[in-house]
């Protein structure tokens, strides 16, 4: 796995989440209507980093609090 700077790292979490969020579109789910595996692992993934330790604020927690990132953080908590 390469090294990356705390920028770099950060750049590619955002674009990530961004893409993600980009996939969702206005589905409910990653996949339309209905929550499928993907949904399962996706929430797993980041439902960890979010929802696990709420007190430990982290980058992820910034992204996904931020207004850019609404869609996919209306999405962990319904998925939730």
């Amino acid at each position: 796995i390469g090294v990356f700077t705390d920028e770099q790292y950060k750049g590619l979490l955002s674009n990530d989440l961004l893409q993600l969020q980009t996939i969702l579109g206005k589905m409910k789910f990653l996949l339309g209507e209905q929550p499928f595996t993907v949904d399962c692992t996706a929430l797993g993934q980041l439902g960890v980093a979010y929802f696990a330790f709420p007190s430990e604020r982290t980058y992820v927690h910034d992204l996904l609090d931020s207004d850019a990132l609404a869609i996919l953080r209306n999405y962990l908590v319904r998925m939730k």
